[in-house]
């Protein structure tokens, strides 16, 4: 939706990193479960969660999502309130669906904080490319 939404904006080169950073999380994830191989918590058969465990995707994809688009909010017109706003939001986020993984019962702590910094990471790696596209210009 965001990447959607640069486009809309003109902004096509943001939005192609936002959508190949995401990729990009999604996929290094998948590598390193298959890798890793950490088995889910005894509680994941309240869900059906068949993968290892090690990182979490959703928080991966959670906190790279809130990098880029905090970077993308502080980097538009916006008033700055709106802007601390949707940054508390961003964060609140990315904490609830890391929290919710652990309440489920389908990953450990530290496989949501694994996929906080994955993710966060990547979405650093998309923030700087888009500043350096930024300098250029």
């Amino acid at each position: 939706a965001v990447g959607v939404l640069c486009l809309r904006a003109r902004r096509r080169v943001d939005a192609a990193v936002i959508v190949s950073a995401m990729i990009v999380a999604f996929l290094l994830m998948e590598s390193l479960k298959r890798v890793i191989g950490r088995v889910r918590p005894i509680e994941y058969f309240r869900i059906s969660a068949p993968e290892s465990s090690f990182p979490s995707g959703h928080s991966t994809c959670a906190a790279c999502f809130a990098v880029l688009v905090t970077w993308l909010v502080w980097h538009s017109t916006l008033p700055h309130r709106a802007k601390s706003a949707l940054t508390v939001l961003l964060v609140v986020f990315a904490v609830a669906v890391g929290v919710s993984r652990v309440v489920l019962g389908v990953h450990y702590p530290t496989d949501v904080l694994g996929g906080w910094l994955h993710g966060t990471a990547v979405g650093v790696v998309g923030v700087e490319i888009m500043q350096a596209r930024r300098r250029r210009t």
